[in-house]
């Protein structure tokens, strides 16, 4: 299913003109967007709402998960240590 959803997303990218490129979706939406924290965890997202909960230094961003995860998905594009 996921290979089909994918060929689908890059027929219609590629329709509209955009360049589709992979990245790597893993616990996008359980970590931190802000770039000095990153902090993962499971219960950082809870159903539709997004809360650090970083013991080290207090984070506490909070936010939508789903903006939290394309955060994530956009800043992932250009790091290459994230396979």
């Amino acid at each position: 299913m996921r290979s089909e959803n994918e060929g689908r997303m890059v027929v219609h990218a590629s329709i509209g003109g955009v360049d589709a490129e992979r990245a790597n979706a893993a616990y996008t939406s359980q970590t931190c967007p802000e770039p000095t924290c990153g902090y993962v965890l499971r219960d950082n997202r809870q159903g539709d709402r997004f809360h650090c909960r970083n013991p080290y230094w207090g984070c506490n961003w909070q936010g939508d998960a789903d903006h939290v995860a394309a955060t994530n998905l956009l800043s992932r594009l250009t790091d290459r240590q994230i396979g």
